[in-house]
């Protein structure tokens, strides 16, 4: 999954990996314990659409976390 986005200067150009996981909610828990943290979660993104999450590893590092939707 991926796409391009305009951000207006408010970021610097970057690229996003995407992991594919079991539970995102459990990720976000887990990365935080680990010392890292969740930038973003989006755990109801609407139907037919996968839940997701941006986080940072301790190294500042982003990238993204997805769980398909439920069948």
């Amino acid at each position: 999954m991926g796409g391009i986005a305009n951000t207006g200067g408010q970021a610097p150009g970057h690229a996003v990996l995407y992991i594919l996981v079991a539970d995102v909610d459990t990720t976000c828990i887990d990365t935080e314990q680990l010392g890292g943290s969740v930038v973003s979660k989006h755990l109801d993104p609407g139907p037919g659409a996968p839940t997701f999450a941006y986080l940072r590893d301790p190294s500042g590092n982003v990238f993204g976390v997805f769980a398909p939707p439920a069948a």
